[in-house]
């Protein structure tokens, strides 16, 4: 699967929650039967009166708690798996805290959660990783080395570096070369505005809802202030 198609934090070639979600019911089935276990061996070692057997009903409450608070783990995560929202340090810990418990695989035990599924769910904010996003960012630098190998005339021999810098920003924290300000030209400035309005009203981005025209709007407006694109520029887009 390309990552510009993952909709959710754990979505490879298939959503893999839902191997979280059969380990988690391995787990619950796991303590079930441990707990049946201690029925009877409870009831074996007190076989005239079940009455005064250990085993008594506080210990089936304990039980159906356990189960419960797995069934609530396993919410939380596919919430977390789903969301784009920021996650808080608080569900961060929870997560890392889930993340420690262990289910019989054959005898031998194994975390519910792998390193990278925990790595993809303790993601901030959206559903990439930085190894992920890291590769995202290298179709900027790709478009401008193809667009380089092309034998443009004279008067579009600028194009490979117009194109490759639209995601630049007028600060310096852009990529792939990182230029600010006028080191970044007037064509690629404008194309920045035009690609980040595509990008947050696009239909065709699974990842996401498109956002209204007013929407991109403002965030544009907030790039502005930051210092990210050029404002003169995007009072003419406004116009248009």
């Amino acid at each position: 699967m390309h990552i510009i198609e993952k909709r959710r934090k754990l979505e490879a070639l298939c959503d893999r929650i839902e191997m979280v979600r059969l380990r988690f019911l391995l787990l619950k089935a796991q303590v079930e039967m441990a707990a049946l276990k201690g029925r009877l061996l409870s009831m074996a070692s007190c076989p005239h009166s079940t009455a005064a057997c250990p085993f008594r009903e506080e210990k089936s409450g304990e039980i159906e708690q356990e189960l419960a608070a797995l069934d609530e783990e396993l919410a939380f995560l596919t919430d977390l798996n789903q969301t784009m929202d920021y996650v808080s340090d608080e569900k961060l810990a929870r997560l890392r805290l889930i993340a420690k418990r262990q289910y019989l695989d054959n005898g031998v035990r194994q975390p519910v959660l792998t390193e990278d599924e925990l790595e993809n769910l303790a993601i901030r904010q959206g559903n990439v990783t930085g190894a992920e996003l890291s590769l995202m960012r290298e179709h900027a630098a790709i478009s401008r080395k193809l667009l380089a190998a092309i034998p443009f005339t004279r008067k579009l021999a600028r194009v490979p570096a117009i194109a490759g810098g639209h995601h630049e920003k007028l600060n310096g924290k852009g990529y792939p070369l990182g230029l600010k300000g006028e080191e970044i030209p007037l064509q690629t400035r404008i194309l920045a505005i035009a690609d980040i309005y595509d990008a947050l009203t696009a239909h065709d981005r699974p990842y996401k809802a498109p956002l209204r025209k007013e929407e991109a709007l403002q965030i544009l407006d907030g790039m502005a202030q930051n210092g990210e694109i050029a404002g003169e520029l995007l009072a003419v887009f406004k116009r248009i």
